[in-house]
C-alpha cells in the first residue's frame, strides 16, 4: 500500500534535496510536487462512496466543494 499523506502535512525544508539547483527552481519543483499530491487526495476523496464518507464525517457536498477547487488552492 502506497503512503498516504494528509493535504496538511508539512514537510521540513531541510528534508529536501537541492542537487545544487538555484533554490527558486528546487521551490517550484517541491510546489508542484504539493499542487500534485492535493490534486490526488482530492481525486481520491472524491471517489469514496457514501458510506465512506460518512465514517469519516463528511458529506456527499463538503467532498463537491473540495474536489472541485484548483489544485493551486490548499
Amino acid at each position: 500500500m502506497k503512503n498516504q499523506h494528509c493535504i496538511d502535512t508539512i514537510v521540513p525544508s531541510s528534508a529536501s534535496v537541492s542537487f545544487g539547483l538555484p533554490p527558486w527552481i528546487v521551490a517550484g519543483l517541491s510546489r508542484l510536487a504539493r499542487w500534485l499530491e492535493v490534486r490526488r487526495q482530492r481525486q481520491h476523496l472524491a471517489s469514496l462512496d457514501d458510506r465512506m464518507l460518512r465514517d469519516i464525517g463528511l458529506s456527499r457536498v463538503d467532498v463537491l466543494i473540495e474536489s472541485e477547487k484548483p489544485f493551486w488552492r490548499l
